[in-house]
């Protein structure tokens, strides 16, 4: 699973179950400042309807510190909730969120953000975990926000109980809360975490408490016991549009079965991942503990490790049911890695088991998703309040085992059940019609309360409930509902459309559509939707966002201003093409001029950085101004001269630490630049060579090692080798909140030979934040470079899922893709970084797409390979270079700049973006995450030195240092094509590094 290294950490977790930890103080705390934030208000409003329960809870949050404050709050809630309602103040008003699909919902967050607007968003990430995102909390001063939910009543001995977590660790200066129990002959007790003038009292069906308090103290939870929850087996509502909703509970006896045959082998899968060290594992040890001692015979336990990929098995024998050395075994398993659930197999073990138990929360952030060709039954169990509920129970059922979720069920409970065929709900069946769309739809296994929801659409209907084993009907239960016991109101409508979704989420890409559309049109939070609050009409506006029912004049400007896009839309998407075609008729240009370069031709002083041709202008005019402001790099020191009559090489020579390459020509007319059509007959010919891919001066290339001067580092390579990982996990105890810390230390497991636990170390950054895509970035681009490219593929998959806003989000699956020669999907990326119009952080970055998108359809038609993407045949032209550098960084907001030194001492950067040797640096990436670019069609003869600087960052907070990529390509375009990269990182402003050099 994935931890929350966060800017807010709210220990107040919205929910109501008894398995959620309770460790943490209910307070929202800042990183980097002095004072946390208060919790100055809290009103919470729940209502009660059978074993269903909305919570609604209203929080302001007051800043004491001198600035504004931006961050996130994670909650997860109990499994089949979800959020259904989100507002955010604006200018003293509340306003609901209005449901998006939720990539759009983050492209207008951010876009927002970035104009110093007040937007909110709450998102579901992965698990049942919710993320809610508020900008800016400004400096001595407060935000209110609303959530609101539904979810189920924990079954109890005497009815069923509802939990409303209260442990403040400070007193809130003004509290209220109301509880009302639509239905019940029975008061409501009051089992824990009474409050003053707290007490429950008749009221109209049922019962009602509320109180209000002044300096509240609260230091335990409130638990309230609902005597006849589970007493109504059926509740009918019709909601504001008269569509009725009906939930159903049930209870169903399983009938005796035979004792379980004792296994002769079993398997077990422990999930080892790094956030999994602060799990609570009693209740999973508990299991074990207690399912051996039933066992009176011999069993053989096949013990791995389940991270980024599976361990290599430890086999015990326990007889007598004596699992200590097993127990200890589990208990000095060292937490690391990321999870990949798809890594699950049998293959690795030595023999067959009878069935397997897997403990895990489910949630996979490194690799596949789904594992495949298990043949035996996998019990599962999780006693983690985050985990994937719905995927785990799918796992078990389709493998013929059972999912046991410790928080709801007790660990005799599922010992009880381990071996036997699960006793299950197999669905349901409507007689004559009347009703429709019942869920779940999907089997499962039932211990004590079953509870489903439908759609009636007649007077009347008789509901036949299935129950058997083996997928084999034994028992069946019959309901009737009537449309008569109808009351109003609208949470069975969400329960529904709750209900619903989580058998969707089993496959959410599957089903990606459906839920969408569910999402908005009940107005919950899905994997797939999210609620934003924007701050003006005009915003919804521009985003095409409806605005919430509550705004009804912002409603109205809106629907009359949608009339008139639809026509500038399909104007704007024409001449974008054509901007973009003005941009790729320049590079063109440059590149079809030669520039002929004297022998030993070097600029000297003013000259060799004050001049440049303005950014996206046409090649071949004269050298004009530097920007304004723009400040010129240091000049390096001039080179040496080399011997000219120096036979060429065929063969790289190391000299002086780096790569030498034969030398090539250079012209001795002087310097001028001369179309094509001047050439000479001959050396036209030899162009023509060049083009055609036959260029054969292979330059040397020489990356600079990155060497990170850090302690944990130092520490790490002064132990012993055996000891090197065990330091590790100390250093992680400080430094483990760090992406650079992981990526440093897999690059010495690395260097160390040790592959697979490198690898291992490096998948730490996928469980450091859920779905952040600058972490996902950063490991994808590494995991590019050491060739894990089909894993890398995978996290760029999810980062364009999450960032389709983004060029780069494309680009950067695309050129994996390139690498695994993908080309056609490669191609159809690059198109959209072409055809779709970006936000304007990311300048020209078409015409670095152009010119990979070329490469690669070069390449398909060298491998054969169809592209079907219809491409402008203005925008089709490979042009093939010596040289190549692209940067890319992962910081947004933050201004990165790439500096090349050329051999005739020009320093080639934004402020001097067409050197007098054909140099052509691309627009500057001032608030953006790059790519910026280096050609150079034709090198000449010499060394040149790559740079990149760190300018700058208007981020509003810039966690830990930026990551870099730099990609070194040579004879980019052509047959002989080679690349190198290296990843570094910088941490403050003009910091400098030297990435390596490239000599022809």
């Amino acid at each position: 699973m994935k931890r929350f290294p966060i800017l807010f950490l709210l220990a107040l977790c919205l929910c109501a179950w008894p398995g959620l930890a309770q460790d943490l103080p209910p307070q929202l705390l800042v990183e980097g400042t002095s004072q946390p934030l208060a919790v100055t208000k809290v009103d919470t409003q729940v209502t009660i309807h059978g074993l269903l329960a909305e919570t609604r809870t209203t929080m302001v949050f007051s800043n004491p510190n001198d600035r504004q404050l931006a961050g996130d709050l994670y909650f997860p809630l109990p499994e089949g909730s979800t959020v259904s309602g989100y507002a955010l103040d604006v200018n003293g008003v509340l306003v609901d969120g209005v449901v998006v699909e939720k990539q759009k919902g983050r492209e207008v967050f951010e876009t927002e953000m970035r104009k110093g607007v007040d937007p909110g968003l709450i998102e579901k990430v992965k698990g049942n975990n919710f993320k809610t995102r508020v900008f800016p909390i400004p400096a001595r001063g407060s935000r209110t926000i609303m959530v609101k939910y539904v979810s189920e009543l924990v079954p109890a001995d005497a009815g069923a109980v509802y939990h409303l977590p209260l442990r403040f660790k400070d007193k809130i200066p003004a509290f209220s809360l109301r509880v009302a129990v639509l239905t019940g002959k029975t008061a409501p007790k009051i089992e824990a975490g009474g409050l003053a003038d707290f007490a429950f009292e008749t009221w109209e069906k049922g019962f009602l408490a509320e109180t209000s308090l002044k300096n509240a103290a609260l230091d335990k939870d409130l638990r309230v016991a609902i005597p006849d929850a589970n007493r109504q087996p059926v509740l009918i509502e019709k909601d504001d549009q008269g569509d009725l909703y009906f939930y159903v509970n049930d209870q169903p006896q399983a009938p005796a079965t035979a004792q379980a045959a004792p296994p002769s082998r079993l398997a077990i899968f422990w999930d080892a991942s790094m956030s999994r060290e602060k799990a609570d594992h009693k209740p999973e040890l508990e299991v074990l503990r207690g399912w051996f001692k039933t066992q009176t015979g011999p069993v053989t336990v096949d013990l791995v490790e389940l991270r980024n990929a599976l361990g290599t098995p430890q086999t015990f024998k326990v007889e007598g049911g004596k699992a200590d050395a097993l127990i200890a075994a589990i208990e000095a398993v060292k937490y690391d890695g990321g999870t990949q659930m798809g890594a699950l197999s049998l293959d690795k073990l030595p023999a067959s088991p009878d069935f397997c138990f897997l403990f895990t929360d489910g949630i996979s952030n490194f690799g596949r998703e789904e594992p495949a060709g298990i043949k035996v039954p996998v019990y599962i169990f999780s006693a983690d309040s985050t985990a994937n509920h719905s995927f785990l129970r799918y796992l078990a059922t389709t493998t013929g085992g059972e999912y046991f979720n410790l928080n709801t069920l007790k660990p005799d409970q599922a010992i009880g059940n381990i071996g036997r065929p699960a006793f299950s709900f197999l669905g349901a069946e409507v007689e004559g019609g009347g009703a429709d769309e019942i869920y779940p739809k999907v089997p499962r296994a039932v211990h004590g309360t079953l509870t489903l929801a439908g759609r009636l659409f007649g007077p009347q209907a008789k509901v036949k409930l299935n129950y058997g084993t083996n997928g084999k009907v034994t028992r069946t239960v019959e309901i009737e509902v009537k449309a008569a016991d109808a009351a109003s109101g609208d949470l069975l409508r969400r329960y529904w459309a709750q209900k619903k979704i989580e058998d969707l989420e089993i496959f959410p890409q599957r089903n990606e559509q459906e839920i969408v559309s569910t999402g908005k049109r009940f107005g919950i939070v899905t994997g797939k939707t999210s609620l934003i609050v924007l701050e003006r009409p005009e915003q919804y506006i521009e985003h095409e966002i409806v605005p919430p029912a509550t705004m009804a004049q912002w409603r109205k400007q809106y629907f009359a201003h949608m009339e008139r896009r639809e026509t500038q839309e399909k104007e704007a998407e024409s001449a974008k093409l054509n901007e973009v075609a003005q941009m790729w008729k320049q590079r063109v240009a440059w590149w079809e001029t030669e520039f002929d370069i004297p022998k030993d031709f070097r600029v000297h002083g003013a000259d060799k950085g004050s001049a440049r041709l303005a950014p996206g202008g046409g090649s071949g005019a004269a050298p004009q101004d530097a920007l304004a402001g723009a400040p010129a790099p240091e000049s390096a020191p001039m080179e040496s001269e080399a011997d000219e009559s120096a036979a060429p090489q065929q063969m790289f020579n190391a000299v002086g630490g780096r790569l030498s390459a034969p030398p090539a020509p250079s012209p001795s007319a002087p310097m001028r630049e001369r179309s094509r059509s001047a050439m000479s007959e001959s050396k036209a010919k030899a162009d023509r060579s060049e083009e055609a891919g036959e260029r054969t001066v292979e330059p040397g290339v020489a990356i600079k090692a990155w060497t990170p001067d850090t302690p944990y580092l130092k520490k790490i390579k002064a132990a012993d080798a055996s000891k090197a990982f065990d330091v590790y996990l100390a250093e992680r105890k400080e430094y483990g909140n760090s992406p650079a810390f992981f990526l440093d230390c897999s690059d010495f497991f690395k260097k160390e030979k040790q592959d697979a636990l490198a690898l291992q170390v490096l998948s730490n950054i996928a469980e450091l934040e859920m779905e952040n895509p600058a972490l996902m970035r950063i490991l994808a681009h590494r995991l590019a470079q050491i060739d894990e490219l089909e894993l890398s593929a995978m996290v760029f998959e999810e980062v364009l899922g999450l960032r389709k806003e983004e060029p780069q989000s494309y680009r950067d699956l695309a050129l994996v893709l390139g690498r695994l020669e993908r080309y056609p999907r490669a191609v159809e990326l690059l198109w959209e970084v072409v055809r779709k119009r970006w936000d304007g952080r990311f300048p020209e970055v078409e015409v670095i797409a152009l010119m990979e998108l070329n490469n690669f359809l070069v390449k398909a038609k060298t491998k054969g390979q169809e592209v079907k993407t219809k491409i402008d045949e203005r925008f089709v032209k490979n042009l093939d270079v010596d040289v190549r550098i692209i940067m890319t960084w992962d910081a947004d907001m933050t201004d990165m700049d790439l500096w090349v030194t050329e051999p005739s001492n020009e320093k080639a950067y934004y402020g001097y973006s067409r050197t007098r040797i054909g140099g052509n640096v691309s627009r500057d990436f001032t608030r953006g995450y790059g790519p910026e670019e280096y050609c150079l069609h034709k090198a000449m003869k010499g060394m040149y030195t790559v740079q990149t600087n760190f300018f700058g960052s208007q981020a509003q907070s810039l966690a830990g240092a930026v990551t870099l990529q730099v990609d070194i390509f040579s004879n980019w375009g052509r047959p002989n094509e080679k690349r190198k990269s290296l990843t570094l990182r910088l941490t403050e402003n003009k910091e400098t590094f030297t990435v390596g050099e490239i000599e022809f």
